[in-house]
């Protein structure tokens, strides 16, 4: 163990191009080798605050840690691109690293979010160079982290491009007094979000121009598809996390499946109640417990020391029984357990999947039928209470039957038995083109168990415009606006991934 930490800032890595990065490197005090975990960041490397990370225990239990700005970003040269440079800027430090004189060529990379991101592009050009990944709310693509189901998430990227715009700024060549106006009117800005989220068009956002911020948001905007060559060809050992909550949990999942089937033997996944950046407080007013927080998860001690008996295992060669770990481990709400599993999505064995038929018709007395208000475009069903234990694990899905054009918010909830609502996972339709038969909407996944006496509520709604727009029509809000048809005398069918075995 390190008793003395060395830490050494403003240490240049020139790029292929002549570009010139910088790093703040952490590491013991000595002459030895010793592995590297890299992470490299968008908000400071000498200001971020590395939650839920420890560097300084990192360091202590034998590591030394570089921590970059990304090319644009802070100390670091060069004109800041979201996802343009990641790949072979990745590659280029990973080369410079295993030069380094107190390194012994075992590097591994951690981070979450766009370092999440920086991770997963690293290891498409140097994958052979990573030991092992630990990416936290992983998204794979500027169009992963840009639209949900065709929309584009105009509340995230207006939030991110204010968060962009404070070292936009402070790295202009300007005047001071230019310079400390802008910063003046983003702070005004910034104190304002609620207004801008529905500002009708936002692509002509005063803000932007203002701030000289328009090509960043355009080119949220004009993010594309990725093609199947996006896909790693080969994961190194990946542990990766995300919560019910992380708007990006589709992408981390699918991260998860991808690897698994390349070797089964390699990756972990967890799953706790959190939403993006947030692990040590509740993302919703519902108490989760202490084993759900930070510092003790699932019992296991911080995700530190997560992070930690992972790294020491593929760099480290330490046999610490973490290639005997349960390859999936998940955080059930309601009952506030951490379950282990064989993978994700479960085994067909292990599930059962049952519908539940909602309906609007008065005769039926299991379901209720509430439109908020006249001309209102939200509509709701709650279900009979339940008389049993239920534990659902997975992705919800829905059918819906409809005629026409639609664009639907949906939001899964359960009750109560005082009739409070916890919201458990949503789903999107963007105006898709639907025939007779009506639509399918698979939800975000979620892990619940359900007592007895609680209901489970499902509410339509038309998509809520401070959180999404539709990009292909200039962002009018009549586009959003119209509520979906449904066809009220036909049944709307959720089906639920209940684990046949629940926790008790």
């Amino acid at each position: 163990m390190a008793n003395t930490i060395l830490i050494e800032k403003n240490v240049p890595c020139l790029m292929r191009d002549g570009v010139t990065l910088y790093a703040t490197i952490y590491r013991p005090q000595d002459e030895k080798r010793y592995p590297v975990l890299l992470t490299r960041i968008v908000d400071g490397k000498d200001r971020h605050t590395f939650r839920p990370t420890n560097i300084f225990q990192f360091v202590q239990e034998g590591y030394v840690v570089i921590v970059q700005d990304v090319r644009g970003r802070y100390a670091s040269e060069g004109v800041f691109e979201p996802f343009v440079h990641e790949e072979e800027d990745g590659f280029d430090t990973i080369h410079w690293i295993n030069d380094l004189p107190y390194t012994n060529q075992k590097i591994a990379m951690f981070g979450d979010q766009y370092s999440a991101y920086t991770q997963f592009a690293a290891a498409k050009t140097a994958s052979t160079f990573l030991s092992a990944l630990f990416p936290i709310h992983l998204f794979d693509s500027m169009h992963a982290f840009s639209y949900r189901e065709g929309l584009l998430k105009s509340k995230t990227l207006l939030d991110t491009t204010l968060a962009y715009a404070e070292n936009i700024i402070e790295k202009r060549n300007i005047r001071a007094e230019d310079k400390k106006d802008q910063q003046f009117h983003l702070e005004a800005y910034r104190e304002r979000k609620d207004q801008l989220y529905r500002f009708k068009s936002m692509t002509n956002l005063p803000v932007f121009k203002m701030l000289g911020v328009q090509s960043l948001f355009q080119s949220f905007l004009e993010a594309e598809i990725p093609s199947e060559s996006n896909d790693l060809e080969s994961w190194p050992a990946s542990h990766f996390v995300t919560g019910w909550f992380d708007e990006h949990a589709a992408h981390t999942l699918a991260a998860f499946q991808t690897a698994r089937q390349q070797d089964e033997e390699k990756h972990l996944l967890l799953i706790g109640p959190w939403k993006n950046g947030t692990f040590s407080m509740p993302t919703l007013p519902h108490p989760f417990g202490y084993t759900a927080n930070n510092e003790s998860l699932a019992n296991g001690g911080s995700l530190t020391d997560f992070h930690l008996r992972w790294f020491d295992y593929w760099l480290k060669n330490e046999q610490n029984g973490v290639n005997k770990d349960a390859p999936v481990l998940l955080f059930v709400m309601g009952i506030n357990k951490w379950r282990k599993e064989r993978s994700w999505p479960l085994e067909e064995e292990d599930v059962r999947h049952t519908s539940f038929t909602f309906s609007a018709s008065e005769q039926d007395a299991a379901y209720t039928f509430f439109l908020q208000e006249e001309g209102s475009s939200m509509m709701t069903f709650t279900h009979a209470p339940f008389t049993e234990v239920h534990e659902l694990i997975g992705s919800p899905t829905l059918r819906i039957p409809t005629t026409g054009r639609t664009s639907l918010y949906v939001r899964l909830s359960v009750l109560n038995e005082n009739g409070e609502a916890f919201l458990l996972s949503d789903g999107l339709v963007n105006r898709l083109d639907t025939d007779n038969e009506g639509v399918t909407i698979t939800l975000s996944p979620v892990a619940y168990h359900f007592k007895k006496g609680e209901r489970i509520s499902i509410e339509y709604s038309t998509v809520p415009l401070d959180t999404y727009r539709s990009p292909s029509n200039g962002f009018e809000e009549e586009s959003l606006s119209a509520m979906l048809p449904f066809l009220l005398n036909q049944a709307t069918q959720l089906t639920l991934p209940f684990a046949k075995q629940p926790l008790r």
